[in-house]
């Protein structure tokens, strides 16, 4: 395996670091938390709008007074979105998309403040509100992908790499859930399981408990390895904005495309590994997982580094060879 030179962080990556171990540490509490992942998830797709909507409605229950500044308060937020459609000097197509945001308002803030009035008949409340809230989210979401888009096409290389910068601490959130939270939670459930499944036999559970250890942990290992990409990428980015021709910048590709290599080789290995060493003493085991689990986004993500620090290598070798030959 090629050297790779060990990573020397700076103090901005130090901070990003603590960040994300923090973030890390944070998932690890809400999964051991009693609170269950689906509650969590109906409260933020329907904040803050069904609070807005009990809040008008205990507004209308107040009397006339508190009825009538309801629904001043519901046309001022329902009015929202067209008031920056109209007002928006450099309008784009995408938009038209907030005036069907404001029609939606009016409908999602009437069924907010009325839930009785709701066409469909779903007996819990929290889940007709995500509905409602989910519905206002994802045109939200639309509009904010559409205009990210608008502005990227027409950004330069720089703006470019800034954006990129911040898509790499985006994705190095996901990777954090993916290990300390989906990956911690799927491991415990598996503990469970296995528990339920030979009561009366746990004095022979050791083992398995320890290879289901080791599973979650080669499971995880792609995404927790790209966070060390990223770090990687992002030293790339950052050099090739400051001068994409300059000598430092294709050492700086050559070092990220190693590291890319070694994450993908300790990728196949570790889960060839686990599969080899389980086969041998499988008769100890009380639950057995032969699945090939491929992290499809890891690698991919992993290659994609991989073809851009080539891609920028290449581009300053054909540099040098044109100046040679003038």
């Amino acid at each position: 395996m090629e050297n790779i030179p060990p990573p020397r962080l700076s103090s901005n990556e130090k901070t990003t670091v603590l960040l994300l171990a923090a973030f890390a540490v944070a998932c690890i509490i809400f999964v051991l938390s009693p609170l269950a992942f689906g509650d969590v998830l109906l409260f933020f797709l329907s904040f803050p709008y069904a609070q807005i909507g009990l809040g008008l409605r205990a507004l209308s229950l107040a009397g006339r007074v508190g009825n009538i500044i309801a629904y001043v308060l519901y046309f001022a937020i329902c009015a929202v979105p067209y008031y920056i459609g109209i007002n928006n000097r450099n309008k784009k197509r995408e938009d038209a998309i907030l005036f069907l945001i404001g029609m939606l308002a009016m409908w999602a803030l009437y069924y907010l403040a009325n839930p009785g009035s709701f066409p469909m008949a779903i007996p819990d409340v929290q889940i007709q509100n995500a509905v409602i809230g989910g519905t206002i989210h994802s045109m939200l979401l639309a509009y904010l992908v559409l205009k990210v888009i608008k502005y990227l096409g027409e950004a330069d290389i720089s703006r470019l790499g800034q954006w990129m910068g911040w898509g790499l601490h985006l994705l190095n959130l996901f990777f954090v859930i993916a290990v300390f939270g989906i990956g911690f939670g799927q491991m415990l459930a598996s503990f469970e399981a296995l528990r339920a499944g030979n009561v009366g036999n746990e004095h022979l559970l050791g083992i398995t408990y320890v290879f289901i250890t080791i599973r979650s942990i080669v499971g995880v290992l792609p995404f927790l390895l790209n966070i060390w990409v990223v770090f990687a990428t992002g030293r790339l980015i950052k050099a090739f904005r400051a001068d994409p021709y300059h000598e430092e910048t294709a050492k700086t590709a050559d070092s990220v495309a190693k590291v890319c290599k070694l994450v993908l080789a300790i990728t196949a290995v570790s889960s060839a590994g686990f599969h080899f060493l389980q086969f041998f003493i499988v008769s100890r085991l009380k639950d057995v997982h032969s699945n090939i689990n491929l992290p499809v986004t890891a690698i991919l993500f992993m290659l994609g580094t991989l073809l851009l620090s080539r891609y920028i290598a290449a581009n300053k070798r054909l540099k040098d060879e044109n100046e040679g030959f003038i």
